[in-house]
């Protein structure tokens, strides 16, 4: 009987069912659950990982500034496509990233590990830098009224904020609606 090759685990895998359990039943999650979870052996985990804490800290690493990126690419865009299209693109990858990250941000707010309405607060506001000087590139284009652009872009990012996760596509369709019909009744 030929066993084949073994089934190969990466450590993105044990990471992900890590995070959900965390955010699922907190700190005290056992590894043997991780494990189950994961469909790997315990031994498979600290094989990886050397201790618990070891693997509770590599999970919950969050790179934060993916929910900026998409905004720090629209300066480069500015003057191509659409306003509307290239802040629609900007917000869905905003929703993207932020599902990624949701799980382990809710696990580091149950362990208290973070302070997360300093961090929200700084993202917000690098994002709003971001989308004021995509405004500003697109006032100078002529494709938004100056009158209009801080804000413009504040509202935007205010949107963003607000949207829920069960309903976040539909809310972001209607608020880009109520959005660019304001902008373009003032063009």
């Amino acid at each position: 009987m030929s066993r084949g090759r073994p089934v190969r685990i990466d450590d993105e895998s044990i990471l992900t069912a890590t995070r959900a359990l965390l955010a699922e039943q907190g700190p005290h999650v056992t590894s043997a659950l991780i494990a189950a979870r994961a469909g790997i052996s315990e031994a498979t985990i600290f094989k990886r990982f050397a201790t618990k804490a070891d693997l509770f800290r590599a999970a919950l690493q969050v790179d934060e500034e993916e929910l900026v990126r998409p905004f720090e690419r629209l300066s480069q865009i500015a003057g191509a496509s659409s306003v509307r299209e290239n802040l629609t693109e900007a917000a869905r990858a905003f929703l993207q990233a932020r599902e990624r990250l949701a799980t382990p941000l809710r696990a580091q707010l149950r362990s208290h590990r973070v302070d997360h309405d300093a961090s929200r607060e700084r993202l917000r506001l690098a994002v709003v830098s971001h989308v004021e000087l995509y405004v500003a590139l697109e006032v100078s284009c002529g494709r938004v009224p100056a009158s209009l652009a801080r804000s413009f872009a504040t509202t935007y990012v205010a949107c963003l904020w607000g949207l829920s996760k069960e309903r976040a596509e539909e809310e972001l369709r209607d608020a880009l609606e109520l959005l660019f019909g304001a902008l373009a009744r003032a063009a």
